[in-house]
């Protein structure tokens, strides 16, 4: 069976409210790092490998590469294996649904966040939060699969939570792991997980920049330079080092949309040291910044076919409306070769995130042609420690082969959210909604924290343990499991300091997968899998509650979600095209779910979520000219419980059918052609068998975009993105009670010049 060498991926502003990892954890990590640096300088050169094999090369933080430039880069669409050290094995070997969306493709899409990257993946739900919540509507939230993934989003395999737009500018691709995944990545849902791979430097030196302008006067710059420093001898320690800076400047409107604003300014540095030799250590430090004038979207009336509603009306206000977010992230990891088939890493990372907003509400348009208007302000921090260890042993039990991956991992979250008050006038009459005045009169203007805040925080400690086992040449089997204890506290003040909460909750939760593989060629597999995920009280968003029925009681148990799925994985035309098809069927028992006919109570006992589904996908080169990557899937979802109302009922914010397409052919002359299309069936708002009158659901939709490459030099050139070709008038995403909704990208164009060197 063909293997390859798995590799890894490679501010404090109220100091009194937040709590830190002790000092003596932060030591302790310092410690081992430069233990680990120390041992590196004394090894000046590689060991040899094995000849004839490929698997025998000491395990590197991978150097990246640079897949734009090389036309005929078979990899350009068609990542071969995963950033995860928890995954030995390729893509094309792995039992599981796995979908990487390559850097080429992000590029040549102009896609420059990660909601506008996940567009590629179907079944993926874009959500606008609740009436006009400054808290649920911002950043990166959407469902998958049937299931919340908001609160599962990864940097580098570390949980990076907060309310913030996951901007582009320094990731190598982006990894969609589906199902229950909870052996990865601990508590969770039956949706999956997203991570996104950063940029890590390199041996081979590039400076690369990019100049971009799109329809609403917005540019953009972004500029990624890798430098080897060369700090000692070929092939030692200091000899593997380099330095890699990328960084972004954003500022300007958004296309469609009256008055609203996105500017944003970010620096990712990196060193690396060791590449090429048995200890590669790199730092990592990003901070990014996000000053914009927030969009609260259009009444859904717009949606029904009021076309006296103009699609770029702004009901927000421009003097006072306001989104400040700010994310700093650093950490260290170090991957050591004890010997060619035993691997040791530490990862270790600290990110803090902080928003504060206030923006102007609104509900939807009524008879009199009126729209209710309501200021709302919201501030929010979250922080997180991670510590992770893991090593990676390969080894022979007579004629089976093994990859053994164990690990242990601590983590420590926290989110403080104070309260705001002060925004404004806190209901504004009932105006005109068809000419809204985005200078409307606010009053009493000024955000102020009046004392009350609410604050949870997470410990959690974790081991894991997988094993894939190749039997001969023909299967494999895996397995793993993770043991995790965590601990919840919650704690909410009233604005005259009195406690009113003190909740908490501890235990643990076992999640575990198992695969069966077989190789009915060399060029593909047909594979059985299972998984299984644990999501224990406050899990979502730290919060907890001592009410009966209560979703978030410290008293529920944790919900149990299972994942049964069989596949198929092909590669073709030299192994350039991967192919993949799955059915699946995901089951979420012992669940809390919102009744929807009381609301504020919680249904609980025998119910279930259920989702049946198909999924295929295409990824690679049919021809050294031609690229594609799609995607499909079809979901089948179900609220059981005989006993209620919503028996029967589909899942809320689940497509039916959908789909994703990006094709490019490069012809002689340096110019390429590109293209894509999206579909997305109707989605219920509500899990009910009696939807409400206020937009139940949102429509289905096609979206086709257009794109235009030509290389004037091999260091230089141009690229026009247009979007929505027809210029649909969609929903990018619908608020919970129907009122409003964010409108998708209407026909505008993007035109990016592209520098190398």
């Amino acid at each position: 069976m063909k293997k390859y060498e798995q590799t890894q991926q490679g501010v404090e502003t109220n100091p009194e409210s937040l709590r830190k990892p002790s000092i003596a954890t932060l030591a302790l990590v310092n410690v081992i790092m430069l233990a680990g640096a120390g041992a590196a300088q004394a090894q000046t050169n590689t060991p040899p490998a094995v000849a004839g094999s490929s698997t025998n090369a000491p395990t590197k933080l991978p150097d990246v590469v640079i897949t734009g430039e090389k036309t005929k880069d078979e990899t350009a669409y068609k990542p071969e294996q995963v950033a995860n050290p928890k995954y030995t094995t390729p893509l094309v070997d792995t039992a599981q649904t796995i979908t990487v969306i390559p850097k080429a493709v992000i590029e040549q899409q102009g896609a420059t966040t990660l909601s506008e990257i996940m567009r590629n993946i179907p079944g993926v739900t874009m959500l606008a939060g609740e009436g006009g919540g400054a808290s649920s509507s911002a950043g990166d939230t959407f469902f998958m699969r049937g299931f919340d993934a908001s609160n599962n989003i990864f940097v580098d395999g570390v949980r990076n939570q907060g309310l913030i737009t996951r901007d582009a500018f320094n990731l190598e691709a982006v990894e969609v792991f589906k199902g229950p995944t909870g052996s990865d990545t601990g508590r969770g849902n039956g949706s999956g997980y997203v991570n996104i791979v950063t940029k890590s430097p390199a041996l081979e030196p590039f400076y690369r920049a990019s100049l971009g302008y799109n329809s609403a006067d917005n540019t953009r710059f972004t500029a990624d330079v890798n430098q080897p420093l060369q700090l000692g001898e070929k092939d030692t320690w200091l000899g593997g080092s380099a330095l890699r800076l990328n960084g972004l400047v954003q500022g300007g409107g958004v296309a469609g949309r009256d008055y609203v604003e996105r500017n944003s300014w970010g620096i990712s540095p990196s060193l690396a040291l060791g590449l090429g030799t048995p200890t590669r250590v790199v730092f990592t430090s990003t901070y990014t910044e996000q000053d914009n004038i927030p969009d609260y979207g259009l009444p859904t009336a717009t949606l029904n076919g009021n076309s006296g509603i103009d699609r770029e009306n702004y009901y927000g206000n421009v003097l006072y409306d306001f989104e400040e977010v700010s994310q700093f992230s650093a950490g260290g990891r170090i991957e050591h070769d004890l010997s060619d088939s035993f691997t040791l890493r530490n990862n270790t990372v600290y990110t803090e995130t902080h928003r504060l907003a206030v923006i102007t509400g609104l509900g939807n348009i009524n008879a009199a042609g009126q729209v209710a208007r309501m200021r709302q302000a919201n501030e929010r921090y979250n922080k997180i420690f991670s510590n992770q260890t893991s090593g990676t042993i390969k080894f022979d039990t007579g004629p089976l082969e093994h990859a053994v991956v164990t690990g242990l991992e601590y983590t420590w979250e926290e989110q403080y959210t104070p309260t705001v008050i002060g925004a404004g006038t806190a209901a504004v009459t009932p105006f005109d909604g068809y000419n809204p005045d985005p200078y409307y009169d606010v009053t009493g203007y000024g955000p102020v924290r009046n004392g009350a805040y609410s604050r949870g925080s997470t410990d959690t400690v974790a081991l894991y343990l997988f094993d894939t086992i190749d039997i001969g040449e023909r299967w494999q089997v895996n397995g793993g499991v993770r043991w995790e204890h965590y601990a919840t506290h919650f704690t909410s003040v009233d604005a005259t300091q009195a406690v009113t909460a003190d909740l908490g909750a501890d235990g643990h939760i076992l999640s575990s997968k198992a695969g069966l593989l077989f190789k009915p060629a060399s060029n593909g597999s047909t594979y059985f899998g299972f998984g299984r995920t644990m999501t224990p009280p406050g899990s979502a968003n730290f919060n907890l509650s001592g009410a009966a029925g209560n979703v978030n009681n410290a008293s529920t148990d944790p919900q149990i979600a299972d994942n049964f799925e069989l596949g198929t994985k092909w590669e073709f035309f030299k192994e350039r095209l991967a192919v993949n098809a799955s059915v699946f069927r995901t089951i979420n028992h012992n669940i809390l779910t919102p009744d929807p006919l009381n609301v504020g109570s919680f249904i609980y006992d025998s119910r279930e979520q259920i989702v049946n589904g198909v999924e295929w996908g295409v990824a690679g080169r049919i021809t050294d000219e031609w690229q594609v990557f799609a995607n499909w899937s079809y979901l089948n979802t179900e609220f059981s419980d005989p006993a209620n109302a919503a028996n029967g009922a589909a899942i809320q914010w689940t497509p039916e059918f959908s789909m994703s397409l990006w094709t490019t052919y490069r012809l002689p002359f340096g110019l390429t052609l590109g293209g894509g299309a999206r579909y997305v069936s109707t989605i219920a708002r509500q899990t009910t068998n009696t939807p409400g009158a206020n937009m139940p659901e949102a429509p289905d939709y096609w979206v086709f975009d257009a794109m235009l490459q030509y290389d004037i030099t091999k260091n230089i050139n141009v690229r026009l993105n247009i979007y929505n070709l027809a210029d649909e008038l969609y929903s990018s995403s619908l608020n919970n009670n129907g009122g409003r909704f964010n409108p998708g990208t209407p026909r505008s164009a993007y035109l990016t010049a592209n520098f190398s060197f």
